[in-house]
């Protein structure tokens, strides 16, 4: 049976009523129900195809309004030359890296060990 929550009610009308089994069932000869089975099966191929091909034209359509405004939302937030701004951000990024590693953390961190470790014991309390 065919699970038909997910399709809209349009495309319903190729079946019976909810509780029975398909109109394949009221068919008399085994030829007339794999004939009406096989129309059946186009049509459901058919409204998927034209499903896909919606979904498709709606993916186009928020790629590219995407694309536009992820263009103009960093126009907008970095100014007429964001290039520039991001030259000096990679700079600054490099040069406190620089600044950092010189610093003598390994004594910082030996300071910070107890003190962070007084304070959890303290939480668990």
């Amino acid at each position: 049976m065919l699970n038909k929550a997910h399709i809209p009610q349009e495309e319903v009308f190729l079946y019976g009523s909810d509780d029975a089994d398909p109109l394949v069932e009221t068919v008399a000869t085994p030829d007339e129900r794999a004939r009406l089975r096989h129309d059946i099966l186009e049509k459901d191929i058919d409204l998927l195809r034209a499903r896909l091909d919606l979904i498709r034209a709606r993916v186009g359509v928020v790629t590219r309004s995407s694309v536009r405004w992820a263009n103009s939302s960093a126009r907008s937030q970095l100014g007429a030359y964001p290039w520039a701004k991001f030259a000096a951000l990679t700079a600054s990024s490099c040069l406190m890296t620089m600044a950092l590693r010189r610093l003598p953390l390994g004594s910082l961190a030996a300071m910070a060990v107890p003190i962070v470790t007084a304070a959890i014991s303290r939480k668990t309390r």
